[in-house]
C-alpha cells in the first residue's frame, strides 16, 4: 500500500535525519528491538558522534527510558521510523515503545508504518493532536490524480472513460 515508499519520499524532502528500523519477525524480543532502535538513533543523534553512548542501552532494565535519557532536548530534530511494525507481537515491546513515545523529547518524531493498527495506547495522543494517522485510503489516488498520472505524467492519452475504468479497477492504486 505504499507505506515504505511514502516514508522514503518523506525522508528525501525532510532535512531532519531519519533513524530507520526495518522490523522483521525476529524483532519480537525487547532486547533485539531496542538494540536496533538504539543503534539507529545513535547513528543520527549529533550526526552519530555519540553512537557509542547508545550501545548497550537495550539491556538496561527500562530501555525506553535509557534511550530517551541519552537524547538531549538540545539535539537536532530527528525522525525514528519503525517500518513493518505489524510484525511485532510481543506485548513487552509494545509497552516499551509506548513508554518511549511518551518520554521522548519533542525533537524526536516517531513514525510507525504497519499493515494493522498497532496495539499502542494512542488515545491521549490522538485527543491532544499529537498523532497523525494515514490510512490506506489516504494514500490512494483520487480520480483526478489517476488522470494526471496516466495522461500528464505517462502521456498515455487515454480517454476519460478508460481512465475511470482503470481507476475503479485498481481502486486508486
Amino acid at each position: 500500500f505504499g507505506k515504505t515508499s511514502l516514508l522514503a519520499d518523506w525522508s528525501d524532502v525532510d532535512p531532519r535525519p531519519f533513524a530507520w528500523v526495518a522490523i522483521d519477525v525476529q524483532d519480537n524480543d525487547p532486547i533485539v528491538l531496542w538494540s536496533y532502535i538504539a543503534a539507529a538513533l545513535g547513528r543520527v543523534v549529533e550526526g552519530g558522534r555519540r553512537a557509542a553512548a547508545f550501545e548497550g542501552l537495550a539491556r538496561e532494565p527500562d530501555p525506553a527510558a535509557a534511550v530517551t535519557a541519552e537524547i538531549d532536548a538540545d539535539d537536532e530534530e530527528c525522525v525514528l521510523v519503525l517500518d513493518d511494525y505489524h510484525l511485532v507481537e510481543n506485548d513487552e515491546c509494545h509497552e516499551s515503545l509506548m513508554r518511549f513515545v511518551e518520554l521522548s523529547p519533542p525533537n524526536v518524531e516517531v513514525a510507525i508504518a504497519s499493515r494493522t493498527d498497532p496495539p499502542l495506547s494512542v488515545a491521549r495522543l490522538r485527543a491532544t493532536g499529537e498523532l497523525l494517522e494515514l490510512r490506506a485510503t489516504d494514500l490512494q489516488f483520487a480520480p483526478d490524480e489517476t488522470e494526471e498520472l496516466l495522461n500528464d505524467r505517462l502521456q498515455l492519452h487515454l480517454d476519460p472513460e478508460t481512465v475511470g475504468i482503470l481507476h475503479e479497477r485498481t481502486e486508486g492504486w
